[in-house]
């Protein structure tokens, strides 16, 4: 026996439920449904490509952990090098694999131009050899500022010739400190005033 009253007591079979349902699924605009639907899909289409291609570009101008740059070729370490330069607002080339006159990349900002010579090394301390490369690169491109970069360090000569020669080093605690957010002023502007080195 079935309860009086509540909604125990309608009958599934009835024919005024079944009317109600035939007249709900006529009364839908089926033309309009459809569009809305494929509104509301593209809507989120294009919201999931915008945050898939940000995602990407903050991928590809991330910092690497020193690990992951030591793991690196040199020539891996110039190509993640010239991307976190793009990253921070410089346009960056990279120089030939031979005749490159010393320098790796090309970095322009601002009107000023900087020559960088990277040296990936494992295990060993960067000499003088790379601030001679440099510094006639510097000349050769007609740079305002020559700079190494390594994910090392250097020996106490090539910073007593970096700094004669007004030679901005970047060396292993440099690379850690890298940070897009502070990247107004990564690379200083020339100055007759001596460059403080490492």
């Amino acid at each position: 026996m079935a309860k009086k009253g509540g909604i125990s007591s309608i009958k599934i079979n009835s024919p005024y439920i079944l009317c109600l349902v035939i007249a709900l699924l006529c009364s839908i605009d089926y033309v309009r449904l459809g569009k809305l639907l494929l509104i509301i899909a593209g809507i989120v289409v294009i919201f999931g490509l915008v945050a898939f291609y940000l995602l990407d570009q903050k991928q590809e101008h991330r910092i690497a952990a020193l690990d992951e740059i030591d793991a690196m070729t040199g020539v891996e370490f110039e190509e993640y090098l010239q991307q976190f330069f793009e990253g921070a607002g410089y346009k960056a080339t990279m120089t030939p694999m031979t005749n490159d006159y010393g320098a790796d990349l090309i970095l322009k900002k601002d009107n000023i131009t900087y020559v960088i010579q990277a040296k990936h090394y494992n295990g060993v301390k960067v000499g003088i050899q790379a601030v001679q490369e440099v510094v006639a690169s510097k000349q050769y491109y007609n740079a305002h500022l020559a700079v190494v970069i390594t994910n090392n360090y250097y020996t106490p000569n090539a910073k007593r010739l970096a700094e004669s020669n007004q030679v901005l080093l970047w060396d292993r605690d440099d690379l850690g400190d890298f940070s897009l957010e502070n990247s107004k002023d990564l690379l200083p502007l020339p100055s007759s005033e001596p460059l403080i080195l490492n």
